[in-house]
Parts: C-alpha cells; sequence; structure tokens
C-alpha cells in the first residue's frame, strides 16, 4: 500500500510554505502552485482506487471506469518522480492493477475484468470484473486504458509489468472494431452489437486510430488514418481583430483537443493530411478563452480569466454530465480541467485562470482532491453552483498535462513505446528513416542507424525496408536518403 504519512507530510510543508489555502495568490510561487495542484489531484487516484487496482468513475459513482483506471496508471510514474510515493510502492500499484484487468489463459481461476475481443467496458462492477449494462465495450475507453498501460510498460521496462502491459495491448483486436467499415465503432454490446457510431470528424477518438494504426498485432489498415482525416471540418472564428482557424472538433469541448496528445507527443509534427495538431490544439484553446472573453450569451463570471468549455459535470444536464463548447451546450458551466488540461498548448492563459478561479471562488471550488469537476457562476441566485463532485478523466488530465508541461515525462515515455512510433510513421507524422525526428534525414539520422543496428535494438523509424530489424542495410538506405535530400 502506499505510504499515507509520506504524502500527508508534503502536504503539510506545501501548506506551510503558502500564507493560506488559497494558494493562487499573487505572491505565491508558480512552482509550489502546480506542485500543489498536481499533489492533490493525485490524491483523487490514489484514494479511490481499490484492492484491485480499479479507480472510480467519480467521487459520487463508485464504479470501475477503464478511463480512469488509464490516468491512474499514468499517474503513477508521475508521484514516483515527484517523490509521493516510492518506486517500490508505484510497482505494486501498477502490477496490481494489470493482472487485474488481464486474463490469464493458463489460470482458470483467475481474476480480471471481463472484456470483447480485447476492449473493456467503459464502467464494470469492481467486485465481479464485469460489464454493469451501462454503455458499451468502448474503443475509447479501452485507449485511454491501453494509454496508460503502455505509459507504465516503459518506465517499468524489464519487469513481469512489461510483459503484462504488452500483452494487454496486444490482445486489443482493433480490426474487429472497425466492423467491416475504414473508421472505428465507438463501441459494441452484448446485447445489440456494435454501436451506430463511428470515430468521425475531429475528436478524442484520434487517440484510439493511431494505437490502432500501431499495433503489431491486430493493425488497422494504413489508409485509416486518411478515412479518418477526410471527415475533419476547418472553422475559423474572429474576434476583434484576431482571428483563429483550425480543425473543430465535433463537440467544440477541450478535452477533444487534450486526450490524444496526453499521450502522444505531436509537437513541431504534421501529418498527410498537412495538420499541426499541437498547433490546432493551441488556436483551438486560445478560441475557447476569446469566446468566453466575449461571452455571447452573457453568462455571470465569463472572462479572459474564467474560461474552459469542456465536458464536465453539470445539473443542467438530464444526466448531470455533459459536453459544453463554444457555440454548442453553453449554458455558463465552466471547468478547471478545461484550462488545467490545456496548458501545454496555453500556458500563460492557462495558469492564469486557474490562479484566478481559485483565488475567487475559493473553498467553494477547491477541495480535498484540488478543483472540483465544475462550476456555474450565475446560478443558485447568483450565489453560483459548484460541483461536489471530482471525475477520474477530468482529473487525470489536469495531473497529466501539468506534469507534461513541467518535465514532458508522459510524453517521453508513452513515445518509447515502437507502437507509438509505428503510429506516428503511418500517419504520416514523421518520414521513414528521421529517427531524431526533427524533420529531416540528415547524416545524424545514420549514425543513430548504425548505433541501432550494432546493439540489436529496433526502432520502426529506422526500418528503411520494413523486415523488422535494424542492420547496416538500413544505415545505407538513410544515407542515401539523406544525399537524396541534399543534406
Amino acid at each position: 500500500m502506499i505510504n499515507n504519512s509520506r504524502i500527508k507530510l508534503i502536504l503539510c510543508i506545501l501548506f506551510l510554505l503558502t500564507p493560506h489555502i488559497q494558494l493562487a495568490s499573487a505572491q505565491a510561487d508558480a512552482e509550489t502552485f502546480l506542485d500543489t495542484i498536481e499533489l492533490k489531484t493525485f490524491l483523487f487516484f490514489h484514494e479511490n482506487t481499490d484492492e484491485h487496482g480499479f479507480t472510480v468513475e467519480s467521487t459520487t459513482w463508485h464504479t470501475g471506469s477503464s478511463a480512469s483506471s488509464g490516468f491512474y496508471l499514468t499517474s503513477i510514474p508521475i508521484a514516483i518522480e515527484r517523490g509521493w510515493i516510492s518506486y517500490e510502492e508505484g510497482y505494486q500499484c501498477v502490477n496490481t492493477t494489470l493482472n487485474s484487468y488481464y486474463d490469464n489463459p493458463d489460470d482458470p481461476d483467475d481474476f480480471y475484468v471481463e472484456n470483447e475481443h480485447g476492449f473493456f467496458p467503459h464502467w464494470f462492477d469492481q467486485d465481479t470484473g464485469n460489464w454493469n449494462g451501462v454503455d458499451c465495450f468502448s474503443s475509447i475507453d479501452t485507449a485511454i486504458f491501453m494509454a496508460g498501460v503502455l505509459t507504465v510498460n516503459r518506465y517499468f521496462a524489464g519487469t513481469e509489468i512489461e510483459t503484462v502491459a504488452t500483452k494487454l495491448y496486444e490482445d486489443v483486436d482493433w480490426e474487429w472494431m472497425l466492423n467491416g467499415d475504414d473508421t472505428l465503432s465507438m463501441g459494441w454490446r452484448p446485447d445489440t452489437g456494435f454501436l451506430p457510431y463511428r470515430w468521425q470528424g475531429y475528436n478524442e477518438g484520434m487517440l484510439a486510430v493511431l494505437l490502432a494504426l500501431g499495433s503489431s498485432t491486430h493493425p488497422i489498415p494504413d489508409d485509416s488514418w486518411d478515412a479518418w482525416t477526410r471527415t475533419y471540418r476547418q472553422a475559423e472564428y474572429t474576434y476583434g481583430n484576431q482571428s483563429y482557424t483550425f480543425v473543430e472538433s465535433t463537440s467544440t469541448s477541450l478535452f477533444t483537443y487534450q486526450y490524444p496528445q496526453i499521450w502522444f507527443d505531436l509537437r513541431d509534427k504534421t501529418d498527410t493530411a498537412g495538420i499541426n495538431y499541437f498547433q490546432n490544439s493551441v488556436n483551438a484553446t486560445l478560441e475557447n478563452r476569446a469566446y468566453c472573453a466575449e461571452n455571447p450569451n452573457n453568462h455571470t463570471g465569463y472572462g479572459p480569466n474564467v474560461w474552459g468549455l469542456t465536458a464536465c459535470e453539470c445539473p443542467l444536464h438530464d444526466s448531470g454530465y455533459g459536453a459544453h463548447g463554444p457555440r454548442q451546450n453553453d449554458d455558463g458551466t465552466i471547468a478547471p480541467t478545461g484550462a488545467g488540461g490545456s496548458i501545454v498548448f496555453t500556458p500563460d492563459e492557462s495558469i492564469a485562470a486557474l490562479r484566478y478561479m481559485n483565488e475567487t471562488y475559493g473553498d467553494g471550488l477547491w477541495g480535498e482532491y484540488g478543483f472540483r469537476d465544475a462550476f456555474n457562476p450565475g446560478m443558485e441566485s447568483g450565489i453560483g453552483w459548484f460541483a461536489p463532485t471530482y471525475i477520474g478523466i477530468d482529473q487525470g488530465a489536469i495531473l497529466t498535462m501539468i506534469e507534461n508541461h513541467r518535465s514532458g515525462i508522459v510524453w517521453n515515455l508513452f513515445m518509447q513505446n515502437d507502437c507509438a512510433k509505428k503510429a506516428i510513421l503511418k500517419a504520416g507524422f514523421v518520414d521513414r528513416g528521421d529517427i531524431n525526428q526533427d524533420g529531416a534525414i540528415t547524416p545524424a539520422d545514420v549514425v543513430l542507424t548504425l548505433k541501432l543496428a550494432v546493439t540489436g535494438k529496433y526502432d520502426p523509424i529506422g526500418d528503411m525496408n520494413d523486415d523488422r530489424r535494424i542492420s547496416s542495410l538500413d544505415a545505407l538506405m538513410t544515407l542515401q536518403a539523406a544525399a537524396g535530400a541534399g543534406l
């Protein structure tokens, strides 16, 4: 079990380093502010993950969530590197989760989470591991879980964790989820079969598409990326003298621009469709902020430091949860995960927003696990409504993106996976031979290819003749490519 006393000691130190609980005061050090947000947010995962290693959907709905568990796995290397838990404690946590998901074929009495063709339920019963009948066996929630699996695969390389993590990812039959088409289905149900909805139009489904392309066991066809991108829609919005052009997501919610890039490092990369997705997310985030500052619906509180329209808890939705975005379901509800999860795209604007929201709304918005899920300043006769809830995926986006902003650890770990490299190669983000991924094939790449050949290591980007190994022939072909480019 994780050492609670260590975490409590760190929290006490952080508290003493600040004059009061409103950590966003002008005098508070930026690093201390981010330290505290991260640690408090990690506590959600620490205190809401059971003995099987399953993380709940939220503090008000204690059901197993595959997406929350994926964020939990991703949080463990962060916690170890930040000194909140030990390596041994983190190893035990991750090993428990992975083995609880994995169906060991050699053990007929093995406890595991129910799956179909390697896809896990969106939500499931934590005591039995069985689908709870709500929603489906989900391609996106499985993708988020697998992103966490692949992150710890690299952090705990050379251990049992790597073995089990590799098996979990290789068991996912992405081609089956195509259901005879060229785009992925959103999911499957035992009672009705495949859902009638597919991942089309730009959105968070990009994560699933990339993971499916990179699979070594059940990949989807290479042209699936083109099938995905041809459903995009370009948008341009102008506020004053500032225009924002980007591929707009189907829901216009910020989480759709965040999730794929929590794990895939797409900075300075452009795909076959000519899109720089990192810059695309920068533009979409700035437009979200500009929309809130303009405030066309005259909602209370909106402004340059109160923005972040995204999916979150909302009392105005029948289900209590909904996706918000500019021009779509804008009902006055703001989620801190909107700005917090966008910090890699808009660091100055995001930190300013988090500071302002914490300072302005205090204990109404800030609690035991950091920022509460959402708030609506115009409700409750002007007093404001503040969510009592913390939701796993929203907490996860805050924690992982703040850490990427500070250290890049999630990007660095995840991108070490061969499947990640293969995915960005197939989608055209990098050219074969560009080992250092600097956008050009140069003699430096030749040297790196020779080093791989000598050490016997493999990198899909350096496999010029696609024979699944790196040899001096690949180095020669890389040299020819460099010469052809005039470098």
